[in-house]
């Protein structure tokens, strides 16, 4: 809503998880193996799970939204998630949680060696929150050149679920 041209492929269609669908490229999931779908994403905002922000290609330049959301609403959402899709973890919320901050630690230290890779961290909670003042900023890290209004016209507050479970 922001104006930034989005890379996706429309393949996973709207669902009970995500009804208004995903701005996603299903072949992402390979970057590891191909980087061949960074050709139609350039220039464009591109998701990209944390998990394999570490075979990006280096020889671009990014500027990188990594949204952090509190550890027990992740945990919360992926079960409800893993549920619709009547699929199974035995892993303990406790054992993913830990599994997960050990990630995003390393994950933190690896983008902050990364030249090519400018990062701005934001707070999904804070986000929804407060979004006019959130997205001043993240307006701020694309030099100015969001729409604003549209971006905030587009939270929609119902599908903030999985909210402080505890």
């Amino acid at each position: 809503m922001g104006g930034l041209k989005i890379a996706t492929d429309k393949i996973r269609q709207p669902n009970k998880d995500n009804p208004y669908g995903y701005y996603e490229l299903e072949k992402i999931k390979d970057l590891k193996n191909d980087k061949s779908c960074f050709g139609q994403a350039e220039g464009k905002a591109v998701k990209v799970i944390s998990m394999l922000l570490k075979d990006l290609p280096q020889n671009k330049k990014y500027k990188l939204i990594f949204m952090q959301r509190k550890m027990d609403e992740i945990l919360a959402s992926q079960r409800k998630m893993l549920k619709h899709r009547k699929k199974e973890d035995k892993t303990t919320d406790l054992e993913m949680g830990r599994l997960y901050k050990k990630h995003l630690k390393d994950i933190r230290l690896y983008l902050g060696e990364k030249s090519n890779i400018e990062v701005m961290y934001v707070s999904y909670n804070k986000l929804l929150h407060d979004p006019k003042k959130n997205i001043k900023i993240i307006n701020r890290f694309f030099d100015n050149g969001l729409n604003t209004d549209k971006m905030e016209s587009a939270i929609d507050p119902s599908l903030y679920r999985n909210r402080d479970i505890k």
